[in-house]
């Protein structure tokens, strides 16, 4: 059986937040379409289906859990790495 494509937009407040939130999530085409925003805008879309998994119940809003800070402090340092270097 074929997975559904997913998506999840995260963001951070260093101000306001703990902990990355979940912005937008969706699967089919709601998923393409946050994608397609991500891109459209400039930020960095990582394709992970575990990952995607994971945070695909959370709803809008919502903080990620604290079982997946090291999961996204991972990410986050990935993402900081590749702007470094110019990769977007």
């Amino acid at each position: 059986m074929k997975r559904s494509r997913k998506a999840t937009a995260l963001g951070f407040d260093a101000e306001r937040d703990r902990a990355p939130r979940i912005l937008a999530s969706g699967s089919g085409s709601l998923a393409d379409e946050i994608v397609a925003l991500a891109r459209a805008h400039g930020k960095p879309v990582i394709a992970d289906p575990e990952l995607s998994e994971m945070v695909a119940g959370l709803p809008a809003g919502q903080e990620i859990p604290e079982n997946l800070y090291h999961v996204m402090a991972a990410l986050f340092g990935m993402v900081y790495r590749l702007r470094n270097e110019g990769v977007r």
